[in-house]
């Protein structure tokens, strides 16, 4: 089973991914290929020239509004991480749990990207890539809580976060844009699988304990 937990900052994705990766046997927190290591090196060289064209009209376009190493990074792992996983599936190794897999990889693009992932140029790339992600992923786990409930756990982190110290309408409008961002790519892969299932979990509602055992019930998990 291959599992992304998504939703917005402040959600508790992280925290839940490692209290599941404890409490449920076989699972495995999976990260996706860094192009810092050499043994990721052909998986990058790989999948960049499989997108050449579209990764060119990105940077001569160079309308890019984020980091272009991130785009570069996130676009060479939607076009191929999938393979990756979908071959340690089959080897039935693990349930693999994703934090910021796919879908939030292209939901960021959505919001930040270039506006050529918008063009009919793009359309080939991003149909194969959302039928895909569709065949991969089994399951979804999409968290939320309200936006004061968001924005209070934001604050109280130690890390660093885009939106510490603005205020509280361009707060919430910011983590509403991923909201929207969220639904947009679950719509399109839901479209393209007839097997996605998706777990929608309010985690202001719900302690990470709670949610954790929640899903075991559902899913009808192995524990240790």
């Amino acid at each position: 089973m291959i599992i992304e937990l998504i939703g917005p900052a402040g959600a508790g994705k992280s925290t839940l991914a490692n209290a599941l990766a404890v409490r449920i046997d076989y699972a495995k927190l999976e990260e996706p290929p860094s192009y810092r290591k050499i043994k990721n090196t052909p998986f990058f060289i790989r999948n960049t020239f499989s997108i050449l064209p579209i990764l060119s009209q990105i940077y001569l376009q160079g309308n890019v509004r984020y980091s272009p190493r991130y785009h570069f990074t996130s676009t060479v792992l939607i076009n191929g991480w999938h393979q990756v996983l979908n071959r340690k599936a089959f080897k039935g190794e693990s349930i693999f749990i994703l934090d910021q897999g796919p879908v939030y990889m292209i939901a960021f693009e959505t919001l930040f990207g270039s506006g050529t992932f918008e063009s009919n140029a793009a359309k080939k790339f991003w149909d194969h890539a959302y039928h895909c992600w569709a065949e991969t992923l089994d399951l979804v786990i999409w968290l939320d809580a309200s936006l004061p409930v968001l924005l209070e756990r934001i604050h109280k982190r130690e890390s660093r976060h885009s939106i510490k110290g603005v205020g509280d309408v361009d707060a919430f409008q910011y983590l509403e844009s991923y909201r929207q961002a969220f639904e947009s790519v679950i719509s399109r892969l839901i479209i393209c699988s007839k097997t996605l299932k998706v777990l929608r979990i309010d985690t202001g509602q719900y302690s990470i304990k709670e949610t954790v055992e929640k899903l075991i019930n559902e899913l009808h998990l192995e524990v240790r």
